[in-house]
């Protein structure tokens, strides 16, 4: 398997060859398609069809492969052994038989993304992968951007929680520990020790649930109160994920981190163009104790089933805890 880092290297390279595709002209006709061989990986070829969608071809190996149907989602295709006509920009034509996998996604942030995922594949599908290699990844892919396709949920909280593990030196363990449900009363949970992240907008009014801040005694809950404002020129989900997934060495963290950022992001990933101003986020930000933020003194009857709170936490003690908090998931 390369090594992670080289990978990440790669991802520019990938964009790179893809953008000197897009110098070339495509004759709209057939399976034309206006390709380049990936540098290490030169039997596949990375380019653009007829359409201008970027795609991946895979040549075909060897090994007979039963016939699979073909995929097709709004923002990803897959073929399976089709005849392909290319050519490279130095005119040179060739015909073989491949995978062709194509993102036909009209923002150019989910085509870099669909970019960030072959650039992982790489790694584990070598240069001449088995089909049995090219089966998983292709499953894994369209696992991935079948999540866009979902109901497209508010990107501001996603956003908040990817900041703060950009904010640490080692966000590893935060994402081995991240919630994959929205609905999830915390969005870190390891043993007997919570953070939950908070955005707002100009004041820092949270909405908590009661046992958010009032859990069992035996779980400690830190809540990260992060400020979220648009800007047009501001960073986006997929910014923080990719810078996430550039200081990552572990694959499997990786793959955890985008399954988790498609899923919770839904369409809106494809089709929301938020942005949020980062230097604000940083300025702002602190973290507080649970148990410092006033909450419902009484018992309540066992028949009251939720109780939500909404809290100015303005005054409430700030703490620097960013230490304990990597201390307590990373045990």
């Amino acid at each position: 398997m390369s090594d992670p880092l080289a990978l990440g290297r790669s991802r520019e390279r990938l964009r790179a060859l893809y953008m000197r595709t897009l110098a070339g002209t495509v004759p709209p006709s057939g399976d034309l398609i206006y390709a380049l061989p990936i540098p290490g990986f030169e039997a596949h070829r990375l380019g653009r069809d007829c359409n201008g969608n970027v795609c991946l071809v895979i040549a075909a190996g060897a090994v007979d492969h039963p016939a699979q149907p073909d995929i097709c989602l709004e923002n990803l295709s897959v073929r399976w052994r089709v005849p392909c006509e290319i050519t490279q920009p130095t005119g040179t034509h060739e015909s073989l038989i491949g995978t062709v996998i194509t993102c036909s996604a009209a923002s150019s942030e989910v085509r870099w993304l669909f970019l960030d995922v072959l650039d992982q594949a790489l790694g584990t599908l070598g240069p001449t992968p088995p089909e049995s290699n090219i089966d998983y990844w292709v499953d894994h892919a369209r696992r991935l951007f079948a999540e866009l396709e979902s109901p497209p949920r508010e990107l501001r909280g996603l956003w908040g929680e990817l900041f703060v593990m950009c904010e640490f030196s080692d966000p590893e363990p935060l994402i081995r520990r991240w919630h994959d449900d929205p609905d999830d009363r915390f969005e870190f949970l390891h043993g007997n020790y919570a953070l939950a992240i908070k955005t707002y907008g100009q004041e820092r009014v949270h909405r908590f649930t009661l046992t958010q801040l009032r859990p069992p005694a035996s779980i400690e809950v830190i809540i990260a109160s992060v400020p979220v404002q648009s800007d047009p020129q501001g960073q986006s989900v997929l910014d923080l994920a990719r810078e996430l997934d550039e200081r990552l060495v572990d694959q499997h963290v990786r793959t955890r981190l985008r399954e988790i950022v498609f899923h919770m992001g839904g369409s809106a990933l494809a089709s929301a163009n938020a942005r949020f101003d980062r230097e604000t986020a940083r300025q702002g930000y602190c973290f507080m104790r649970a148990q410092s933020i006033p909450a419902i003194a009484e018992k309540l009857s066992p028949s009251i089933l939720a109780v939500q709170l909404e809290i100015d936490c303005e005054e409430v003690r700030k703490e620097t805890l960013a230490d304990i908090v990597v201390a307590r998931l990373r045990s």
